[in-house]
């Protein structure tokens, strides 16, 4: 049986739950293609990828944060992504 996001943990910890509230995680199966925004908590890094392709990362990974993972500490207005 196919999980929904709702049942899995390592993805709803990353949901960005006010940007993607259109979307029903108790109906929304992992392997979907939907493009979703997710949330980082470390970081706030936030960033647009589909369900699955998260669902993958989340399951070699706990942190996969694509800004984390350059290395550097990026700070709102400063040298966040957006500003750079």
């Amino acid at each position: 049986m196919i999980e929904v996001i709702k049942n899995v943990p390592s993805l709803l910890v990353f949901w960005d739950y006010d940007y993607n509230n259109y979307l029903n995680i108790s109906t929304t199966r992992v392997t979907s293609r939907q493009q979703v925004r997710w949330l980082f908590p470390n970081c706030q890094h936030n960033w647009e990828a589909s369900v699955y392709q998260t669902y993958l990362q989340s399951q070699k990974t706990k942190d996969f944060c694509p800004c984390c993972q350059s290395g550097k500490i990026l700070v709102k207005d400063k040298n966040s992504i957006l500003t750079v």
